[in-house]
């Protein structure tokens, strides 16, 4: 099943790379603004009992999709939309309470969440798109008492299953987000082939030295994608030879490890690496 969903992922970021014009190269890219979010329920939720005039449940929900688009290092969330490549808008439509007795007393929460989107291009023309999540979240025999909708404070609202099926539907919008921004990232090449008889250390995978760093933002760990660049009758395209793996990172550099490559064209000195949102 992991394997299945790595394939899945590689494929999705391989046609993303694919039909992309341009990789950006060496700038951290995505200034993203998040809107006010918008609450179009006849829920409300409070800071506490004495402050029942403000509703604190959209700027709740601002600061949890911020704080989740700010996962990947390539992604910085702006405090105005002036000079935002990206801009967002959450919409809160709907979410609902449903019981079942069936199999046992359980909850489920269904949250129904819009997210509205513009892109601006270099040469300053927007893309505007939206999407629609209906996701749930079930709690078996809940560990809380759901008494928020009596007492609607945010200390009983952030314990609920509510909160807990809102958080997903924002993941999920997250790393859909991620993948649309697949194409921007750090562009970098391999520098450098890593000879396995060098020393007495036994490596067991291949590794190379690129020129990515600590400059760019990168960290052990990080996943990175090599490409070669093709050009045919004036078109050009990108192809995805398989994935490097960050094993040791330096200001300038990086020694990176190969997890995966085409057998029959595997990964070479002077391909270009990327560090993409997904990485």
């Amino acid at each position: 099943m992991a394997c299945r969903s790595f394939w899945r992922g590689l494929m999705a970021v391989f046609f993303v790379l694919f039909f992309a014009v341009e990789i950006k190269a060496n700038a951290l890219p995505i200034d993203i603004y998040v809107d006010d979010v918008k609450n179009e329920t006849d829920l409300k939720i409070y800071k506490d009992r004495f402050t029942l005039t403000y509703d604190v449940l959209p700027q709740k929900i601002q600061a949890e999709f911020i704080r989740m688009l700010e996962e990947s290092p390539l992604v910085y969330v702006t405090a105005t939309r002036e000079g935002a490549m990206l801009q967002a808008e959450v919409v809160l439509r709907d979410i609902k309470p449903k019981e079942s007795d069936i199999l046992g007393s359980t909850e489920r929460a269904v949250a129904f969440l819009r997210i509205n989107y513009q892109k601006r291009s270099d040469e300053g023309n927007v893309t505007s798109w939206r999407r629609e999540y209906k996701i749930s979240d079930v709690r078996w025999y809940p560990i809380y008492e759901e008494s928020f909708f009596k007492r609607p404070w945010w200390d009983n609202f952030e314990k609920s299953l509510y909160w807990q099926a809102i958080k997903k539907t924002l993941y999920r919008a997250k790393n859909e987000l991620y993948q649309d921004l697949a194409q921007y990232g750090i562009k970098g090449k391999i520098i450098r082939a890593i000879d396995y008889n060098a020393s007495n250390e036994q490596k067991t995978q291949k590794r190379f030295i690129t020129d990515l760093g600590l400059k760019d933002s990168l960290k052990r760990g990080a996943i990175l994608y090599a490409i070669r660049d093709h050009d045919l009758n004036g078109y050009s395209y990108h192809e995805i030879k398989g994935n490097l793996k960050v094993i040791s990172v330096y200001d300038d550099s990086s020694i990176v490890e190969v997890v995966h490559e085409d057998e029959k064209d595997p990964i070479k000195l002077g391909d270009d690496v990327l560090f993409s949102t997904l990485s």
